[in-house]
């Protein structure tokens, strides 16, 4: 009987050299909320179910979303397994199971998993997930992994694990592939487990990382006032999507099909999490929680049969609009929903209809917003720009309906092909990108490396960076609908989150001027008076400085003006005009 490890790669981060990070102090590379690996977890569960050899004493986590917070190197992986595992060993008794979800995660993916075939040569290394799935042959070709379970693994995952030293038995599992079954069988999923059979999630895994709960999302009401003192745990109701988005791979992954999970173990979990661990917040991650009205009703009387106090919903994971209504919304409000984000993606009818073929209701979107507004629910939107085949006027077209929305904040990203899914294999198919490392570790939701429809990479960060300014900071809804107190809740997470960022520190300053809050508003010109003689901020407010006054309110703030309360002291700073990219 082997000891089973998961090991979760990172979902995002920036890979650099131990001697950097010993001699240069690096901000935190997470790109979003720490977030339960609710697969591991389920798998888990599922092993120590099925397979009588093992429990709470030979199954391990090392998750390195949670390990690390910063740069990623060889010396992180070295003391996670070190601190798990123990003293060195050739790894014979070990099993590995690494989940890779995204492309993103290739480039520390690959540290990780050659780390562990140098360190434990005759361990066995199984990897799965999102990406895995879809990459199966070059992971099996190109990478020391053993075996590859593609799509969800709660059947197929304990069967590998029970037939190790039967490598024929092994060639019969639906779903699992070695190298010489990659070449010569058919590509196959898992086969699913039905949704009311898989058991609870294992928590007990999480052995006490206590920062799981702490669920913060970056720009959110979820962190002001008393909801930062909430513990926030992420839950699935359901497996699967009706909807087959171009650019998503959810459908693809975990079929069309909505499986719905049991309500009376829905209400244990949360039970046991708030028991446990004094959770009473909840953050859903299904692919398509606002099903039928009859769905939402049977939930609500879920969550009350728990006997949370004072339960509070965050939909973070995008809600489609068009499954929306009154009716669906005052279910949510009584839920305890907090937070809804609406995945709207497009301004333009054209592509809408004709190139992410989700046919939001752009007329209909607004009417939603303001009915979650009216009931005090924070509302965000994503939005995304540089989808293929969008022209200039039409990214133009979402930028201007975005600005024009009455949103708390949105989540505006650079499209990226994600493998799996139909614009990466037609993307592929035009010879815009590989399929292979070259564009993997270049992709993500705020840059890419490649050249696409006719610009540089460098030149689409510059057009996301002009769309989130003219969306969230120059058409801010809470600035134009002079709600300057909750707009101001917003700039000031983010001005304690990013200490260059000079615009949220101009928006904020105009809500305390609003506001009369004399004090605070001395303290953000000095740091604006500050930040303007950093040359490498300036140069970056000179650049996106028109993106910002596109609405005159923000006039008097103008920094390039030399007005007294900004004076710039140095001329360099107006000739710099380097692109900085982290801020």
């Amino acid at each position: 009987m082997k000891k089973l490890v998961f090991v979760v790669s990172p979902y995002s981060t920036t890979i650099t050299s131990l001697k950097v990070e010993e001699t240069e102090k690096k901000k935190s590379s997470r790109a979003a909320p720490l977030s339960f690996p609710l697969g591991v977890l389920n798998l888990s569960s599922t092993v120590k179910k099925t397979l009588n050899d093992y429990n709470d004493d030979n199954v391990e986590l090392i998750d390195f979303n949670y390990l690390h917070d910063g740069p990623f190197h060889e010396k992180v992986v070295e003391d996670a397994f070190k601190n798990t595992i123990g003293e060195k060993n050739n790894g014979k008794d070990y099993v590995f199971a690494i989940t890779l979800m995204f492309s993103c995660s290739w480039e520390p993916f690959n540290l990780v998993i050659n780390f562990i075939r140098n360190n434990y040569p005759d361990s066995t290394i199984i990897v799965g997930g999102v990406h895995a799935t879809f990459a199966y042959k070059y992971i099996l070709a190109n990478t020391p992994a053993n075996y590859v379970i593609r799509g969800e693994g709660e059947i197929s995952f304990p069967e590998l694990i029970k037939n190790l030293d039967n490598k024929e038995n092994i060639q019969k599992i639906e779903g699992v592939y070695d190298n010489k079954k990659a070449l010569n069988a058919p590509p196959k999923v898992s086969p699913i487990l039905a949704y009311k059979d898989v058991p609870a999630p294992d928590y007990k895994i999480l052995k006490g990382k206590d920062q799981y709960f702490d669920y913060k999302s970056h720009v959110s009401v979820n962190v002001e006032g008393e909801n930062k003192k909430i513990k926030w745990a992420q839950i699935v109701t359901s497996r699967g999507c009706p909807f087959d988005c171009p650019y998503c791979v959810a459908t693809r992954f975990s079929g069309k099909s909505v499986r719905y999970k049991p309500g009376p173990q829905m209400a244990s979990e949360m039970r046991y999490l708030y028991e446990k661990h004094n959770v009473t917040g909840f953050v859903p991650e299904d692919d398509f929680f606002i099903g039928p009205k009859q769905r939402l009703e049977e939930l609500l009387e879920v969550f009350k049969s728990t006997n949370i106090p004072d339960m509070k919903i965050t939909l973070r994971n995008g809600v489609n609009v068009n499954t929306l209504n009154d009716a669906k919304i005052d279910i949510l409000e009584a839920m305890g929903c907090n937070s809804v984000t609406l995945a709207i993606e497009s301004g333009s009818a054209h592509t809408q209809k004709n190139i992410i073929k989700k046919n939001v209701d752009l007329e209909k979107a607004p009417k939603i917003l303001e009915a979650f507004r009216e009931k005090n629910i924070e509302v965000k939107t994503f939005i995304m720009v540089g989808l293929p085949k969008e022209t200039d006027e039409m990214r133009e077209e979402t930028i201007k309906y975005a600005a024009s929305l009455n949103m708390d904040w949105s989540n505006v990203y650079l499209f990226y092909p994600i493998i799996g899914t139909t614009f990466y294999e037609e993307m592929h198919a035009a010879g815009e990108i590989t399929n292979g490392p070259e564009t993997w570790e270049n992709l993500s939701p705020f840059s890419r490396d490649f050249d696409h429809m006719g610009k540089s990479g460098l030149n689409w960060q510059d057009i996301l960076m002009d769309a989130d300014i003219r969306i969230n900071y120059a058409g801010n809804g809470n600035i134009r609908k002079g709600n300057y107190k909750r707009a101001y809740t917003y700039f000031n997470i983010i001005r304690k989150h990013s200490s260059e960022n000079i615009f949220t520190r101009i928006c904020a300053l105009l809500c305390t001027d609003k506001l009369n809050m004399t004090d605070e508003s001395k303290i953000i010109t000095k740091e604006i008076d500050k930040l303007v003689k950093n040359d490498k901020v300036y140069n970056y407010y000179l650049k996106f400085e028109n993106a910002l006054f596109k609405n005159s309110i923000f006039n008097k703030y103008k920094l390039s003006n030399n007005t007294p309360a900004f004076q710039i002291n140095s001329i360099d700073t107006h000739q710099k005009r380097e692109l900085v990219r982290d801020i």
